[in-house]
């Protein structure tokens, strides 16, 4: 049943009564119909049968071996005996292949103390009505729980004239708010960047990237995003979008509790005709939004977990229940969700949806036909999500813990956050992401559609996630390494011959199709029939991928620039990944001096 089995470490009084579940496996053919099985957690190793591979697992939730054993023998009516099961089970949780729940906090534990979340950065380009919209309404919600917080504006308007006018406006409102307002356009980023190529030995090309890149090449929310990091290098804080509102509320079906899921979309979504319909439809709520960030950011998600039992666990997998067991991971980002504009420009996003987005997305054509079209909805977690993918999936109100490295944000283009959260995700090994079930308003004042551009088109930010899905950091390695070793890569892509350069993006491009498709094609094909409504869109979702698929190369680069722009934008914002660990450096050393990026408004 179990030959040669090596579980010598695995104690043989280990208890069995308390509730268990499967350990990180990993399985391997061993002949005459056993397999080797491997426990990540506590290294045990044996030989099995393909039955009792089965039970463990089927083990996927905190349950007694005996509840384990009647929910096998229910879905596996010729299954050994009960009996027979149970002992198998004993011995395989005795030798280690189960684990139990997290040990709770001891009664009166309290977590190091971490600094307050100090400041609320916000980018902004062109937009002074709806930036003193946003500040007044972030200022009002700390003024009324107590919290002094410095506000900084990292301007990327390129008239001289608006910057100054931007500058009046943030000083008149520092002063009736009574709040403190630091100010970066232009001027300020150029004279830090020339300071901190000095400071530290970097090259002034490589800061300009990062912070003042050419706006030819897109926007520039990204540089803004990274002007905002440096200048509250050491600090926790939010980054709120200027066409935000912070007006909290909760979601429809909010629930109290803490879940830890794995990865993957956690945001449920709920579609309106028109924003006024949807800002209608949440309930809102007094909260101290800083505060709810901050009982997260910067935390160790595994206390926290271990406090909430094991209903906590209830969406996770072995792999990252081993990790949150083992390391001393930090959660970096926090996220709370949006009501209003969604923020994207996919017009197939209802294609992918699951769950209870898809029930209500499907519950009539006439729900159907309103989803498919409108931008306008609340997306967000029923309850609040530790993710072990640090991926913010849109940053238009996120907290970020600053107070050590994180990585830069690709500084032009759209989605930037999505492959900011694809380089932390892939650089920072014990780095989580919590999502929060609240609410602030996303109430752009101009009207948004989604994007004309073809079905694979390629931009910086929407495609660095595919490359990075093809770095291979090797062995693990500190965060500040593998920045450097994903920045050589991303550069060595970047200076790759044309025709090469055509065939990586290609395949990369075949390879996200293929995902796509065979997703949407096991739903076709699934237990419950779809309705034909959905059906009809998946299928011409599909065959315009066909044909975008064999689309000349020249395509895929067109709303980028072409291939030679793409490609230099690879090579440099690889530069500036490893250059990024002496950046950082260099802006602590100055900030320890009194330097700073952004300048209060009062002195301007």
């Amino acid at each position: 049943m179990h030959a040669d089995q090596r579980a010598d470490c695995a104690p043989p009084e280990s208890p069995v009564a308390a509730p268990c579940r499967v350990a990180d496996l990993e399985v391997f053919r061993g002949g005459d119909g056993l397999s080797l099985v491997y426990a990540r957690d506590s290294g045990a190793a044996g030989f099995y049968r393909g039955e009792i591979v089965s039970l463990l697992a089927s083990c996927r939730e905190f349950r007694t071996v005996d509840e384990h054993v009647r929910a096998y023998t229910a879905g596996n009516p010729g299954a050994m005996p009960e009996f027979s099961l149970r002992r198998e089970l004993v011995r395989l949780c005795r030798a280690g292949f189960l684990v139990s729940e997290p040990s709770r906090p001891p009664a009166g534990a309290t977590p190091p103390c971490l600094p307050p979340i100090s400041s609320v950065g916000i980018p902004t380009c062109d937009r002074a009505a709806v930036l003193r919209r946003a500040i007044g309404g972030y200022a009002q919600n700390c003024a009324r729980h107590g919290r002094a917080v410095d506000f900084v504006v990292a301007d990327d308007s390129p008239g001289l004239g608006t910057r100054k006018d931007c500058q009046a406006m943030l000083k008149e409102l520092a002063g009736a708010l009574g709040i403190g307002i630091s100010y970066a356009g232009l001027e300020e980023k150029s004279a830090f960047v020339s300071r901190l190529a000095s400071a530290g030995n970097i090259p002034e090309d490589v800061l300009r990237f990062g912070c003042l890149p050419d706006r030819s090449s897109g926007v520039t929310v990204g540089a803004n995003r990274n002007a905002l990091l440096l200048h509250t290098v050491g600090e926790r804080i939010i980054s709120a979008d200027d066409d935000t509102v912070c007006k909290v509320a909760v979601p429809p079906e909010h629930l109290d509790g803490l879940d830890l899921a794995a990865g993957g979309n956690t945001l449920q979504l709920w579609f309106f005709r028109h924003r006024a319909e949807a800002l209608a439809a949440v309930e809102y709520v007094e909260e101290d939004l800083l505060g709810r960030h901050g009982r997260y950011l910067g935390e160790a998600p595994a206390p926290m977990l271990a406090a909430a039992g094991a209903a906590a666990f209830r969406l996770t997998d072995p792999a990252l229940l081993r990790r949150v067991h083992a390391g001393p991971g930090r959660i970096r980002v926090t996220a709370n969700g949006i009501v209003g504009d969604c923020g994207w420009d996919n017009p197939d996003f209802h294609l992918f949806q699951e769950g209870p987005t898809f029930a209500r997305l499907v519950r009539s054509a006439a729900d159907f036909d309103v989803a498919r079209g409108t931008r306008e909805m609340i997306q967000a977690v029923p309850r609040a999500t530790i993710t072990g993918l640090a991926e913010p999936k849109f940053a238009m109100c996120i907290g970020l813990d600053n107070t050590r490295i994180l990585p830069p944000f690709p500084p032009v283009g759209r989605a930037e956050e999505v492959a900011f959260g694809a380089v932390l995700t892939a650089c920072f090994g014990d780095a989580y992401a919590a999502h929060l079930p609240l609410l602030v308003q996303h109430d752009p004042l101009d009207g948004k559609r989604f994007s004309a551009a073809g079905l694979f088109s390629i931009g910086l930010g929407s495609w660095l996630p595919a490359c990075v899905s093809r770095f291979d950091p090797g062995l693990p390695v500190s965060p500040a390494a593998r920045l450097r070793s994903l920045g050589q890569f991303l550069a060595d892509l970047g200076r790759l011959p044309g025709r090469e350069f055509d065939e990586f993006a290609r395949l990369a491009m075949w390879g996200s199709m293929d995902a796509l498709i065979r997703g949407l094609e096991d739903r076709l094909a699934g237990a419950q029939p779809a309705p034909a409504y959905w059906s009809r869109d998946v299928r011409q979702f599909m065959a315009r991928a066909r044909r975008s698929a064999l689309a000349p190369a020249e395509e895929l680069y067109a709303s980028i620039g072409g291939r030679a722009a793409l490609q230099r934008l690879l090579d440099q914002f690889g530069n500036l990944l490893m250059w990024w660990p002496a950046i950082v450096d260099a802006a602590r050393r100055l900030r320890g001096d009194g330097d700073r990026l952004a300048r209060p408004v009062a002195v301007l």
